[in-house]
């Protein structure tokens, strides 16, 4: 039986995208560099692919940061993901496969995206991100081509946004960043575990993005109105709630409605005259002794429930198990 340690291979790849209008990118491109542990290539391709979606017009005007290794037309002579599915699914999934990519969310980001777009069963799969291992190593933040400037790494005969190159070059900057840290692959990536990120962290993102968004209208289908309901009212006067983000926000919607029904006016932004409620002393924050704000009134949320003449509410944080598939 062989030695796992020798069985392993390291995926670099990178990904582009026609567009983002959406919300959701539209993969056109799937370049990879597929690497043993010491660096020696085993193979690479940049597999082009039609996007079936529009391309956004500054990706071929010359004036986007990001400009598409080729024509418009040669993407679209391709076939789409769907083609490409299996294979795609078998690189990132092989056994004693690591993948690593650099800003890699963005790229878990779109195969999900792609997955759902042409109804395929989600590929699972995970990704250690070198930016962000970059970023820590030299507690500085850098994009891909300037910390390969930063190593003295020539990458002049690479193309940027060529999905192959940008995942050679995630390739050398990794191992620029073994080399310095005097680690092999498979020791440099067990130290930065922290970066691994998963297709199912993007599904609960995205799970927890759609259930704010949700509450977030509801919330603002709140703001500027009076409530006319007859129960005595014991709040005069604009409120702008900033509670904490990690509470749930079914939550936070009954605490907007709880101020809303007592006879508070809510309102989106500061404005002159109004109460700003922050969560807890924790929440505090400096610009609040700015004198400018002289004219607002800053109080807790628990000062909030007193002045209401009731007990605060346990923070209830949201349950991503609870959630409706996205």
């Amino acid at each position: 039986m062989g030695n796992k340690s020798m069985d392993e291979t390291f995926l670099f790849f990178d990904i582009e995208s026609a567009n983002n209008f959406d919300g959701e990118g539209h993969i056109c491109s799937f370049g990879y560099v597929l690497c043993d542990k010491k660096f020696n290539l085993l193979e690479s391709e940049d597999i082009v692919m039609n996007p079936r979606s529009e391309f956004d017009p500054i990706l071929f005007s010359g004036r986007a940061k990001c400009t598409l290794a080729y024509p418009r037309e040669y993407f679209l002579s391709h076939p789409d993901f769907s083609f490409h599915y299996e294979r795609i699914k078998n690189l990132l999934t092989a056994p004693g496969r690591k993948n690593i990519g650099f800003a890699v969310e963005n790229d878990i980001s779109f195969i999900v995206s792609a997955c759902k777009n042409f109804s395929l069963p989600q590929i699972d799969f995970s990704a250690y991100d070198s930016h962000v291992i970059a970023d820590r190593i030299n507690n500085s933040h850098n994009g891909l081509s300037s910390w390969l400037k930063f190593y003295g790494v020539d990458t002049s005969s690479l193309q940027a946004h060529k999905s192959s190159d940008d995942a050679m070059m995630t390739m050398m900057l990794v191992k620029k960043l073994c080399e310095t840290q005097k680690m092999s692959v498979g020791e440099f990536l067990a130290k930065n575990f922290f970066s691994l990120r998963t297709v199912e962290q993007e599904i609960t993102r995205r799970k927890v993005k759609a259930y704010k968004k949700i509450l977030q209208e509801k919330i603002a289908m709140l703001y500027n109105r009076r409530c006319r309901s007859q129960i005595p009212k014991k709040l005069k006067g604009k409120f702008k709630l900033a509670l904490n983000t990690e509470r749930d926000f079914g939550q936070i919607y009954d605490i907007h409605l709880l101020v809303f029904n007592n006879g508070g006016e809510l309102v989106p932004k500061l404005c002159p005259g109004c109460t700003f409620v922050y969560e807890d002393e924790s929440g505090k924050s400096a610009w609040m002794n700015d004198p400018k704000f002289s004219n607002i009134k800053f109080i807790s949320l628990g000062e909030l429930f007193s002045t209401l003449e009731m007990e605060g509410w346990e923070m209830k944080k949201i349950d991503v198990n609870s959630l409706p598939d996205m």
